[in-house]
């Protein structure tokens, strides 16, 4: 029925949307997380963000016109890399061409349990511009969980990244449901399989919720000993 993994980087996507790492960088700059720049080895900070580039203090290191740079960022669940290259120098920045791509790499610190489509776990509610969803759950923890969403209806939705789904509806049958607001983390397209996976963070869990994650979790760790001694 399920299986868990607990290791540091699960999830990757290489970000090529243009508008989406303008979004990317100045939530970056909003909250004056730190870069990390290479060569230099040095930590700097987002000062401005346009459509065309980014800009960081001039003080911050010394580059030529035209040079490539790495830029990292990693906190405690999330990881980003990226290559771009000194423009110009202006307004007393160093200023670089908008990236191509980011590489995302999201870090999850808690196990989550894959569910099989045989469980019809479901995820659902209205979005702020009042259109119903109703999403197959695909995987748990206890600090968020996973949705699909299916290609018969991608089409109509939006990327969700950076979004959240208030008072969403996670349905687990007849053990029970709760209600909690999801803060999306990451929303990637899956070509083969024609569907996306999107990965979503619990915004508070109140001790009901909790509740219920123990009682869920505990029944897919008992189903999966049980059908691993089926296996022996």
């Amino acid at each position: 029925m399920c299986e868990s993994w607990c290791i540091p980087m699960d999830s990757f996507a290489v970000e090529t949307n243009k508008f989406e790492i303008i979004a990317i960088l100045r939530d970056l700059k909003l909250k004056s997380i730190e870069l990390l720049i290479m060569p230099g080895n040095q930590s700097v900070y987002i000062t401005s963000v346009d459509h065309a580039g980014f800009g960081i203090p001039r003080a911050s290191c010394s580059m030529s016109i035209g040079e490539k740079v790495s830029f990292t960022v990693k906190s405690n669940d999330i990881s980003l890399d990226c290559i771009t290259s000194c423009s110009e120098k202006k307004n007393n920045q160093d200023y670089f061409l908008l990236p191509k791509n980011l590489e995302v790499h999201q870090r999850r610190l808690l196990p989550r349990f894959t569910i099989d489509s045989e469980y019809s776990f479901r995820c659902y509610g209205k979005f702020n511009d009042g259109m119903n969803y109703n999403f197959r759950i695909a995987n748990v923890s206890h600090g968020g969980c996973g949705i699909i969403i299916d290609s018969n209806v991608s089409y109509k939705i939006p990327k969700l990244n950076g979004k959240t789904l208030r008072n969403a509806i996670l349905d687990f049958g007849h053990d029970g449901i709760m209600m909690i607001s999801l803060i999306i983390v990451n929303d990637v397209f899956l070509p083969k399989e024609k569907k996306r996976i999107v990965s979503c963070k619990f915004k508070v869990a109140n001790r009901t919720n909790r509740i219920l994650l123990d009682k869920i979790i505990i029944m897919l760790l008992i189903e999966k000993k049980r059908k691993h001694k089926k296996l022996c």
